[in-house]
């Protein structure tokens, strides 16, 4: 807003850039411009944005005055990074190292996990401002899901568990609002969208791992592990699969999966499995 190089629209361009590199090799065209600004955004992120003492990378960097490093990131700057493609993996992980050691957190009623979207304190007295010191639940189940990208389960699914205690205490149960207390109830904004779609996409992408891949003609498939849950299923119209776990030392797990369109299953699972 204040003509800042940041992490989140670079990350945005990023995903774009690449989305863009592969539509044009699909349609017969080039795609060496999409993928040369593919290459130069990462560069300029890792060389201008990533703080490797911190293991993070800066909210942005300024242009005007010295020019320096806004050095604590909101939540967005994190999954956006990962999710886009601007982070590798040791990466990912830090960051979240990151957010589990700087950022407040809550715990729900269930077990649940909320986390403050930044440390930004800009109006004094205020527990709650929009978009700057707050807990909304589209940012938590976008955490869920980079959570799952890192394997770890049992973080993801914490936030989840957050997001329940909205979905059955709240003005529209079954809903999710935009907004939400401290002990994960709904808050403000009814029936918000950014939040509902992310609980489509944590539950289905994230906890139970399916990202179609259809003009490849594949399933990525990384099922989540959580705790001691001793198996789970899920069954959407296109696939479905259920898993379930046997044994102590080693354990056994068992998949099978199902799909109406004849797909292959890229099958990742944790490295803990």
């Amino acid at each position: 807003y204040i003509q800042g190089q940041c992490t989140q629209a670079s990350a945005y361009m990023l995903g774009a850039n690449h989305f863009l590199t592969d539509l044009a090799s699909r349609l017969g065209e080039n795609p060496d411009p999409y993928q040369e600004r593919v290459d130069r955004i990462r560069a300029a992120m890792q060389e201008k944005l990533w703080m490797e003492e911190a293991g993070v990378f800066a909210e942005y960097l300024d242009t005007r005055g010295d020019k320096g490093l806004h050095r604590q990131p909101e939540l967005p700057s994190i999954y956006h990074a990962a999710e886009f493609g601007a982070a590798d993996d040791l990466q990912i992980g830090r960051m979240l190292d990151w957010a589990a050691g700087n950022l407040k957190h809550e715990t729900t009623p269930g077990g649940g996990t909320l986390v403050w979207s930044s440390n930004w304190y800009p109006n004094n007295g205020r527990s709650y401002t929009h978009s700057t010191h707050e807990m909304a639940y589209g940012e938590e189940l976008n955490l869920a899901l980079t959570q799952f990208l890192a394997g770890r389960s049992d973080a993801g699914y914490g936030l989840i568990r957050s997001s329940l205690c909205g979905i059955f205490n709240g003005p529209t149960p079954g809903g999710l609002s935009c907004h939400s207390y401290v002990d994960g109830r709904q808050r403000a904004n009814d029936e918000f969208a950014d939040a509902e779609s992310m609980w489509g996409r944590a539950v289905v992408e994230g906890l139970f791992g399916i990202r179609p891949r259809r003009p490849d003609g594949m399933i990525e498939l990384t099922p989540q592990i959580i705790g001691d849950w001793p198996g789970a299923s899920i069954a959407t119209p296109h696939f479905s699969y259920e898993w379930h776990r046997s044994g102590t030392s080693p354990v056994r797990l068992t998949l099978q999966w199902r799909t109406k369109t004849p797909a292959a299953v890229l099958l990742r699972l944790p490295v803990a499995w």
